[in-house]
């Protein structure tokens, strides 16, 4: 399995484990190690491209898409909650994905 395939599914596994912990009206935020402006990402999306990239998609300040591409080697993220306010008008997102088995 190549390493990005590898981190991914860490990465997911990581995710799915935070928002065991969240409240009812609260859903996952980013903060990156990497970036000194202190912006939160709200994460919609998680990917990856063979072989090194992971790709994180989103907002920040709830309004500005961003799309970050990371090295593989370069990751390093802090997650956070995010309270979804009553007038947002939904549900907080969570990430409704199961890691396959790869060795069935």
């Amino acid at each position: 399995m190549s390493p990005v395939k590898v981190l991914h599914r860490l990465f997911l596994d990581q995710v799915r484990k935070f928002e065991d912990g969240l409240d009812n009206n609260e859903e996952i935020g980013v903060y990156l190690a990497s970036s000194a402006d202190g912006r939160c990402l709200r994460v919609e999306k998680i990917g990856y491209r063979d072989p090194y990239f992971i790709i994180l998609e989103g907002l920040i300040n709830d309004d500005q898409k961003a799309k970050l591409i990371q090295h593989v080697t370069q990751i390093s993220v802090l997650f956070i909650p995010l309270r979804v306010s009553s007038s947002e008008n939904r549900q907080p997102r969570r990430f409704g994905f199961e890691i396959p088995d790869e060795n069935p």
